[in-house]
């Protein structure tokens, strides 16, 4: 007879979510859940066990499933208590940050810098291109059904869930903090941050040795985590990340506009607007993106408050990139990175 057990989780979004259903509509939704998981979980698998590609695959592959080659079913399920629509019809006004990049140099929307896309500009304010977003203190449950796993596959499950209630952000402009995801368990939070710098971590070295995000990094033998400013509010804190990106990317200035060979500031992440690199294609001639492996979140306190995160997965370019930096230059491109943050944040 095949052993199952659950554990039980309630969700709450700290800031809103831009998190769509197959009409673009906004709705919680189980894939976009499940995928926040695997990708912690590997985060999980690497602290306890190594960076093992063949190894970690295939035992992801046992509890989530794959389809690929030989189909497996998945011995992990996962339970939202209800696909719920969203109902923030309207954004907040956000507040204006100095960008001396913009024009001659100056204020714009705190929110739209962080969320461009999901949302546009409406004059002193944003607002949502699509019909609703999902807003804050939306609750959902989760349930983690698992079939016949061992001791180590929950210790890894627990680890997971514990990443993802102090990293974890879901939808669209996530790794900018939007969608940042408080998690309980039995109505007590499932993480603080007193312990986040017990959290395992790779050297910025090791870590750029690979081109996916494998772990946290570390560098100089601190881990590569920094707080802000304690908030009263989610918008705060949002705004003061906001800030706090537009000072460490305009530090690293371009020399000129549209280039052939990438600068520093294309490799934290592409594209730049007015700041392509033309041999940053695909085969099909389309430009390539690479997301920020420096990510944002705003962490919900006990008592109410919002503490402003950012964390660094750090990895190698993919092998798509037609030029890579050479790890020696990535390294001197990030450090500038830690400098500027740690002029404007606490590190962890």
């Amino acid at each position: 007879m095949p052993i199952f057990a659950k554990r039980d989780y309630t969700l709450e979004l700290v800031t809103p979510a831009f998190l769509g259903g197959a009409d673009q509509s906004a709705e919680w939704r189980t894939p976009a859940i499940k995928a926040l998981i695997r990708q912690w979980w590997r985060v999980a698998y690497t602290a306890q066990h190594g960076v093992n590609i063949n190894a970690m695959r295939e035992t992801e592959g046992r509890l989530f499933g794959t389809v690929d080659g030989e189909a497996r079913q998945a011995k992990v399920r996962i339970r939202l208590g209800e696909w719920k629509v969203g109902n923030l019809t309207q954004m907040p006004t956000g507040e204006k940050v100095y960008h001396k990049e913009v024009g001659k140099g100056m204020n714009i929307n705190a929110f739209l810098y962080l969320g461009y896309g999901p949302l546009a500009n409406a004059g002193s304010g944003v607002r949502l291109t699509k019909e609703r977003a999902l807003s804050t203190q939306q609750n959902n449950d989760l349930t983690i059904i698992g079939k016949d796993l061992t001791e180590d596959d929950w210790t890894l499950l627990d680890q997971t869930m514990r990443y993802m209630a102090l990293f974890g952000t879901i939808g669209g402009r996530s790794r900018n903090g939007w969608g940042s995801l408080s998690i309980k368990q039995n109505n007590q939070p499932l993480a603080t941050l007193d312990n986040i710098r017990q959290l395992p971590t790779q050297t910025l070295a090791n870590c750029l040795q690979h081109d996916w995000p494998s772990s946290l990094g570390s560098h100089n033998n601190q881990p590569l985590i920094w707080r802000g400013a304690v908030c009263n509010t989610w918008e705060a804190a949002l705004n003061s990340l906001a800030a706090i990106k537009i000072g460490f990317r305009t530090h690293l200035g371009f020399a000129a506009g549209h280039t052939k060979k990438p600068e520093d500031r294309h490799f934290i992440a592409y594209p730049v607007t007015n700041h392509s690199v033309s041999s940053w294609v695909n085969q099909k001639h389309q430009p390539l993106r690479l997301p920020n492996s420096l990510r944002f979140k705003v962490f919900k306190q006990a008592n109410n408050q919002f503490v402003p995160l950012a964390f660094h997965l750090p990895h190698q370019l993919p092998d798509t990139f037609s030029y890579k930096p050479t790890n020696n230059e990535l390294t001197q491109v990030w450090q500038q990175v830690y400098r500027q943050l740690d002029a404007s944040m606490i590190r962890i």
